[in-house]
């Protein structure tokens, strides 16, 4: 498992993740996160219809027995500009504006997905099958994070984000060697503490893992299989919000968290609405059909962090390794304790297309 599980208890889900939750009158309902939907949280992706049936065909392969009707990644088809195009006629001057990006930073879309894959399966669908899927065209490679440990700076822990499009996630796998098979929806953020508290209010769920700059939430356990949703903070990368895609929840109250996030909601359709996190993400959010209220709507730590070192390579091998508890815990440019390596600079950073 990586790094960053060394503390969950294999089988022993957290239950204080579903703790009961009461604000304005409103109770958020407890649900062990095994009996959950397992579509409580998917990610959308809107396209003109001519490319709806490329971008299946270019995910399908990473994702055959776990979500082969593309409802977990749900890819429909809009005559819409963008989640975003609304928001920006509210917003002129534009919350994701990246104008002021310092030139040790590596602007990224937001999302991502992480898939934890065993090296040997009964499917073809295993870790080194999707590490060299992601290799080929037309999938480019866009950073890479490595945690080193201090006292040696051996590199203890990688990996690889490759991208289709400027707009849509980019994607990794790491080895997962006991365990559950895993899928992750990933948020690159810049407001760490912020998002953390906002997402799990969302969510509902107490973090299951939380180190310094990063932490995980359950969302849905089946046998070989988890979805979890993850944060991750990292001084050298500055996130942006994605045009094409965004994360959609299904909320049992949705009342309960308007009031209790103070959200201002725009309608999307039939029981959804559009929202922002803390860091400007466009989110959907779904009313849960028991769901029964009406919502108004008006308009020095021994953790593992970043250093920003850069390079120019992709790794050898993208396999999250066990880190122990000794990792870096300084933030420094220069401790070699984190870094995220990028492509060739001269390349145009939203080159790849799909």
């Amino acid at each position: 498992m990586p790094w960053y599980d060394e503390d969950e208890v294999e089988g022993e889900p957290n239950v204080a993740q579903t703790h009961e939750r009461r604000d304005h009158g409103v109770t958020e309902p407890r649900v062990h996160w095994c009996e959950r939907d397992p579509y409580t949280c998917t990610l959308e992706i809107r396209l003109p219809r001519y490319e709806v049936p490329k971008l299946k065909s270019l995910y399908g392969p990473l994702l055959q027995w776990i979500d082969p009707t593309f409802q977990l990644l749900h890819i429909e088809e809009s005559d819409k500009n963008s989640f975003i195009t609304r928001f920006e006629q509210d917003d002129p001057k534009g919350r994701g504006n990246e104008s002021h990006l310092a030139k040790e930073q590596l602007n990224t879309q937001s999302l991502s997905v992480v898939l934890f894959l065993r090296e040997e399966s009964k499917y073809q669908l295993n870790a080194g099958f999707a590490k060299g899927y992601l290799q080929s065209p037309p999938w480019g490679f866009h950073h890479k994070i490595e945690l080193a440990n201090p006292m040696d700076m051996r590199t203890v822990a990688r990996q690889d984000y490759y991208g289709s499009s400027p707009d849509l996630p980019l994607w990794t796998v790491s080895s997962v060697h006991y365990g559950n098979e895993q899928l992750r929806f990933n948020i690159f953020v810049k407001n760490f503490e912020k998002m953390k508290e906002f997402y799990s209010i969302l969510t509902g769920c107490e973090t299951s893992a939380s180190k310094p700059g990063f932490c995980s939430f359950d969302l849905y356990s089946q046998p070989g299989l988890e979805i979890k949703l993850s944060l991750k903070y990292s001084p050298c990368l500055q996130p942006h919000a994605s045009r094409l895609s965004a994360l959609k929840f299904n909320i049992r109250s949705v009342l309960y968290v308007k009031q209790k996030l103070r959200l201002v909601l725009t309608p999307n359709g039939e029981n959804t609405w559009l929202t922002r996190d803390p860091d400007g993400n466009v989110i959907l959010l779904s009313r849960d059909e028991n769901d029964v209220f009406e919502v108004g709507v008006a308009g020095q730590s021994t953790e593992a962090s970043d250093s920003g070192r850069w390079s120019e390579t992709a790794s050898e091998d993208s396999s999250w390794e066990m880190c122990s508890d000794t990792s870096c815990s300084s933030f420094s440019c220069e401790s070699g304790c984190e870094s995220v390596t990028t492509r060739n600079e001269d390349e145009d950073k939203d080159s790849f297309s799909v």
